[in-house]
């Protein structure tokens, strides 16, 4: 069993790690999702779900399973 303050230094250190690891994310792939888009079929522009929405939304989820794992 961890003390509270190891288990709370554990869950800012996770969240941090996932905030960064976010931004990482958004600068490497937006570039790549604007030049897809400009590629696709005319007809098609703006109807693609952005991969990093999903994404970031699963992140988000795995970062709240932890914390609650962590406090529970």
């Amino acid at each position: 069993m961890q003390s509270l303050p190891s288990r709370l230094f554990m869950a800012l250190a996770i969240s941090s790690a996932l905030i960064h690891f976010n931004q990482l994310k958004k600068t490497s792939e937006y570039p790549a999702i604007t030049q897809s888009r400009a590629l696709a079929a005319p007809g098609m522009s703006g109807t693609t779900p952005r991969p990093n929405e999903n994404a970031a939304g699963m992140r988000m989820h795995a970062m709240q399973m932890m914390m609650q794992r962590l406090m529970g």
